[in-house]
């Protein structure tokens, strides 16, 4: 264990390249941190503390550190390694002021960020916006509500004998839970060789246990379901299984908050046959279905470009960084 001080800079000696770096608050002044960081102490008379810390995080340490990085499955470099490291040291009046112009930019690409953060977000709500906006109308005008479990069928999910699973393609992928869905389709990180059940390519997979019960995934193969999953498939032809899947997202909350029975939300196979579903003419369902997939698109495309934005602010920290501490800025 080592003292920390306020103003001390704490590197991770365990992948450095993943930057775990940090400044020490005055708030941590006096307490301890874990064997696993280097503690460096700037002599202020020399090096300005946030110097010191923009120095760590860039190129100019990183690059030196990384040469000496060992072991394959525990990648790490001593404290020696890191101390060993050169930095450049202009006046201390000259570090403040690349510090301050660093800081100045940095602000505002945070500010970016969270613009770019708020943007995603009306992104989500524009699409469930649209998706209220359809159902509450379709409910208006259906002909009828009839339980999900009259016009399709529903497959809960089991899971399969704890020695048949592989890490490797052996037998049928299996899906567990949300941590293989995807955006549209999951994928696989598991394999069976005695699956239980079963679900088809087309069928709309819903999760039926934990936090994200009701978020749903296409199957676009044959998969075997474990029990936080369901799979549904429409049996009649009057019923667009995208219809059902649209109107299962606009009911998310509700069937969430439905499962929440128990400490562990948990929807059953009673809850999901009998969940009512607003029957309306097949072109209309096609109709709601075309609007919404068009509204999907339009959101996933602002998605996508708040990526490449977000990816471009990271690069641009990065360059802001290396050409400040060059002392171009």
């Amino acid at each position: 264990r080592k003292v920390i001080r306020s103003g001390d800079v704490i590197f991770a000696t365990t992948r450095p390249y993943l930057r775990n770096i940090a400044l020490v608050p005055d708030r941590y002044d006096d307490q301890i941190c874990s064997t696993g960081f280097c503690v460096l102490r700037a002599n202020r008379g020399l090096v300005d503390p946030l110097w010191l810390y923009y120095l760590c995080r860039s190129e100019v340490v990183l690059e030196q550190v990384l040469l000496k990085m060992r072991g394959a499955s525990y990648p790490a470099v001593t404290d020696g390694d890191v101390l060993a490291s050169e930095i450049p040291l202009p006046p201390l009046d000259e570090q403040r002021r690349i510090v301050a112009r660093i800081e100045e930019l940095f602000a505002r690409i945070e500010e970016a960020r969270r613009l770019r953060a708020a943007a995603d977000q009306d992104a989500e709500r524009l699409m469930d916006a649209a998706l209220s906006v359809c159902f509450q109308q379709a409910q208006r005008r259906a002909a009828g509500i009839a339980p999900l479990g009259s016009v399709c069928n529903v497959v809960m999910g089991q899971s399969p004998p704890g020695d048949s699973y592989h890490d490797k393609p052996t037998g049928l992928p299996l899906l567990n839970g949300p941590t293989e869905f995807g955006i549209e389709y999951p994928t696989p990180v598991q394999w069976t060789t005695a699956p239980t059940k079963v679900c088809e390519p087309g069928d709309l997979l819903i999760c039926v246990r934990g936090a994200t019960t009701g978020r749903t995934n296409w199957a676009d193969q044959t998969y075997c379901i474990g029990r936080g999953i369901a799979a549904i498939r429409s049996r009649h032809d009057e019923i667009l299984l995208d219809y059902v899947a649209h109107y299962i997202r606009a009911q998310a909350d509700r069937i969430l908050a439905a499962g929440r029975g128990s400490t562990f939300p948990n929807f059953t196979k009673a809850q999901l046959t009998n969940w009512k579903l607003p029957l309306l003419p097949l072109p209309e369902q096609h109709r709601i279905v075309e609007y919404l997939d068009g509204v999907q698109a339009q959101v996933s495309e602002l998605k996508r470009l708040q990526a490449e934005s977000a990816a471009e602010l990271e690069r641009l920290s990065g360059a802001v960084l290396a050409r400040a501490l060059r002392g171009e800025l």
